[in-house]
């Protein structure tokens, strides 16, 4: 979860950019993390450090940096899989998934283990694929 500093640091740097806008604030968020923010409160301490970075004008690492993957590994081929069902595409190559918008989900809220795919074990691999399951069954509930 984002930190009390962190979250007045953000509001600093996003009061800089956008004054007073909250809604620019939440659609700037949103593309940045390639997926809708209702409030800055639901950032973790990862996006918050990596937004802040940006804002301020550091290197920031990409988010396809926490996708990064072994194609030889069967669980990091089956969560592209999961990926692609989802509708994840890379947008100047469809036939690929997005890692932008997977390592935007790995590092969100939302993840149940909130690191690089490459540094994850199997058991943690393993509730990543459940966890994208989990979405497409709501996906395809709807």
């Amino acid at each position: 979860m984002i930190t009390t500093s962190q979250l007045r640091t953000l509001q600093a740097e996003l009061q800089k950019r956008f004054g007073t806008d909250r809604e620019a604030r939440l659609t700037f968020l949103g593309e940045f993390f390639s997926q809708p923010i209702k409030t800055t409160k639901e950032l973790t301490a990862v996006q918050a450090f990596v937004v802040i970075r940006y804002l301020k004008g550091d290197k920031v690492l990409p988010s396809s940096y926490f996708a990064a993957f072994d194609s030889k590994n069967i669980k990091h081929r089956t969560i592209l899989a999961r990926c692609m069902e989802l509708g994840w595409r890379n947008p100047d190559n469809p036939q690929y998934a997005d890692l932008s918008r997977l390592g935007s989900f790995l590092i969100s809220r939302r993840s149940p283990v909130r690191k690089r795919l490459l540094d994850m074990s199997d058991k943690e691999l393993s509730k990543i694929i459940y966890a994208l399951e989990q979405i497409l069954k709501k996906q395809y509930a709807k």
